[in-house]
């Protein structure tokens, strides 16, 4: 007997055995067919079966819908190698990426005549402002998982993200390079020194996210963390943020008090702010450590 590959295969759909195009597809139908039933589907053989259902109604121009579903792909999905720079074993660019899709907000300016363009807003408080709005925010706007718990589900919601964003494949394409390059800026011209938190202490990594929450700026868009690894990666996702909007500096938590003559930076670098806060984590360490001896005596 033959299978649902097989079939959507011979009519001449492109690509029947990638789970990105059927997804693709089957957004496709939903848009332009009635009674399409379960949207959510998301398996591979379950969305090449219903595919292959909708085929099978009567009066169907079959041969005009493979053409205008191979299109459609052809001028809207990226190639996978587009995604190969995202190592999907690293918990650190693949939060990155996410997080940073997670902010898109576009601008008024048109680039490809279809729609309004992808631009990041230069401000993150511009970002964080219509992070919720359906209008204003692309992810938001695809209805897409806002919790990734793993990169495991963060890495999935990435292809989702610019296989369902409905602008053509070179601005994906030009969206990707964007994302590249700010890859690129915070992990190979900033590099902030995380080396001295231990993605295995948990003690230290909630420490270092009140600090963050206290000191610097919590972002709401991040997942809350369940596990200390998880809690880890939420925590370098939100600096490396952070640090990418802000262009290396944030303003410093301590405001300037005039009475004391010592040099006052309104902007600290990354390095400063790491610095800082490592010296924070240390000298919480010695107080403990001095508690524990004292009571002892």
């Amino acid at each position: 007997m033959i299978t649902s590959e097989q079939a959507l295969t011979k009519i001449g759909l492109f690509r029947a055995n990638d789970e990105r195009y059927l997804k693709f597809y089957w957004g496709y139908l939903a848009k332009n067919f009635d009674k399409i039933m379960g949207l959510d589907c998301q398996d591979k053989r379950e969305l090449q079966r219903k595919i292959s259902m909708v085929f099978m109604r009567k009066d169907l121009d079959v041969k005009g819908l493979v053409n205008r579903l191979n299109t459609a792909a052809l001028d809207s999905l990226i190639p996978e190698k587009s995604f190969d720079w995202i190592d999907k074993k690293d918990d650190r660019i693949v939060y990155f990426v996410w997080s940073m899709l997670r902010l898109a907000t576009p601008r008024t300016l048109k680039i490809d005549g279809r729609e309004s363009g992808q631009r990041y807003a230069r401000r993150l408080d511009d970002c964080l402002y219509y992070i919720d709005s359906k209008r204003s925010n692309y992810y938001k706007s695809l209805k897409l998982n806002p919790l990734p718990m793993h990169r495991s589900e963060a890495l999935p919601l990435i292809k989702d993200f610019f296989d369902q964003w409905n602008v053509t494949a070179r601005s994906k394409e030009e969206l990707m390079l964007t994302l590249k390059e700010k890859w690129l800026y915070i992990a190979s011209d900033l590099r902030p020194d995380y080396s001295w938190i231990d993605p295995k202490n948990k003690q230290q990594n909630t420490w270092t996210s009140n600090y963050i929450s206290s000191q610097l700026e919590w972002l709401p868009h991040l997942p809350p963390p369940l596990t200390t690894s998880q809690t880890y990666n939420i925590n370098i996702a939100n600096l490396d943020t952070l640090f990418t909007f802000h262009k290396g500096q944030l303003r410093n938590p301590i405001e300037r008090d005039e009475k004391k003559k010592t040099e006052y930076k309104e902007w600290l670098s990354h390095t400063d702010v790491m610095h800082k806060m490592m010296k924070a984590w240390k000298q919480k360490q010695f107080r403990e450590k001095a508690r524990r001896a004292s009571a002892k005596s």
